[in-house]
């Protein structure tokens, strides 16, 4: 799962590139679609209650989130739980006022 905001690195970066055509275009976003549900997953579930963890994986799912295209349904949908995993960890850390498991 840690591929995910890599992969979206990436395809952010040569997006505008002639090198991607519509077939490795559709295979990049499939990729990050599947990393993305994957992630989506463990973030619905109960696993990753550790603070550092769970931001971690967050914010790889907002990353992969941001890069899709928001005119997909399915993308869209990602792209709403992604955002909505994101605004509930910033109205924890507000109510906390610090990162719970101390300074790293």
């Amino acid at each position: 799962m840690s591929l995910l905001w890599q992969l979206a690195r990436g395809y952010d970066l040569v997006q505008g590139s002639p090198w991607l055509h519509t077939e490795r275009r559709t295979a990049l976003q499939q990729r990050i679609v599947g990393q993305m549900q994957r992630m989506l997953e463990v973030l619905d579930g109960r696993g990753a209650v550790l603070w550092h963890t769970r931001m971690s994986l967050v914010a790889s799912a907002w990353l992969g989130a941001v890069v899709l295209d928001p005119n997909s349904p399915q993308h869209a949908a990602l792209q709403v739980r992604a955002q909505g995993h994101l605004l509930n960890n910033f109205a924890a850390l507000a109510l906390t006022e610090a990162w719970p498991e101390g300074s790293s």
